[in-house]
Parts: C-alpha cells; sequence; structure tokens
C-alpha cells in the first residue's frame, strides 16, 4: 500500500542495519560489497573529520588572508597547475572548455615529474569518445562527466 508502506519501503532499502541484515542473508559477494562500502565510508568520514571547520576557534584578528600576491594552495595543500588552452574546445557538457586547474597529485603517474611551463604552454585538447583528451607534456587526461583523471 503506497503511502502508508514508503518508510518501511525506503528503511529497509537504505537503513544501516537492514542493508547489513539483507548482506548477512544473502552472504558471499554480498558480504563483501558491504565491508567495501562500510569501509569506504568510514574512510571518507575519517578524511573528513580532519578537514572540518573548527567552529570553536573565534573569527577574529589572529584569522590571516592570504596577501593578494600570494599563491593560494588547494584544501590538501598541492598546487595546481593552470593550464589555458589555444583555442576553446567543447567539453562533455557542450559548454566551451579552454582551462584547467589540474591538482599535482595527477602527474603521479610520470614518476610524480610535473611538466614544464613550456609543456604546459603547449598544452592541447582534442575530441574524446565522451569530452576531451587532454595532452600535458607526456600525459594524458580524459575529461569527461565524471571529472580529469589519467587516461588508461
Amino acid at each position: 500500500n503506497i503511502p502508508s508502506m514508503n518508510r518501511m519501503l525506503v528503511e529497509r532499502a537504505t537503513h544501516d542495519e537492514a542493508l547489513r541484515a539483507l548482506a548477512t542473508h544473502l552472504g558471499g559477494p554480498w558480504l563483501e560489497q558491504e565491508r567495501r562500502t562500510y569501509g569506504f565510508a568510514a574512510g571518507e568520514r575519517r578524511l573528513a573529520r580532519g578537514h572540518a571547520l573548527d567552529r570553536s576557534t573565534p573569527f577574529d584578528e589572529q584569522f590571516g588572508f592570504p596577501d593578494l600576491d600570494e599563491n593560494v594552495r588547494t584544501r590538501l595543500g598541492a598546487a595546481a597547475l593552470r593550464i589555458d588552452l589555444a583555442e576553446s574546445r567543447p567539453g562533455p557538457f557542450g559548454e566551451p572548455v579552454s582551462t584547467f586547474n589540474l591538482p599535482e597529485h595527477l602527474f603521479r603517474g610520470s614518476g610524480g615529474v610535473l611538466p614544464s611551463k613550456e609543456e604546459l604552454d603547449a598544452a592541447r585538447a582534442d575530441a574524446g569518445p565522451a569530452g576531451l583528451i587532454l595532452h600535458v607534456g607526456g600525459q594524458v587526461f580524459e575529461y569527461d562527466r565524471l571529472g580529469v583523471r589519467p587516461s588508461t
């Protein structure tokens, strides 16, 4: 009976205890998936706690803003490499894209070697199957609806 059973149906499909009981009942790969899901969620919660804003810290004159000419780092502390393409290309959402800010960690596949200024200036993007293929130095990245990631 809808809508009288809505709450029960939603809770059985989303409540932690109900999902754990279902995984235990079905066993095998269902238990493994439940462990992976909860392990991932626990890691995400721990990471979030480490980056949470401490609201007990006063916002006063001791809180400083960076100078206008100071580079501001990303929330993970690494600088982003800015890429300005010579010409815009349609991105995965149909809008023209001409600028990318790529975090340093994306370049770990090349042994952590960051591209030179010349390589950044020469970066280009080509049409890909679901977005753009970005060439930066010796690295190739895919940019699609999921974001930017090293090409496989």
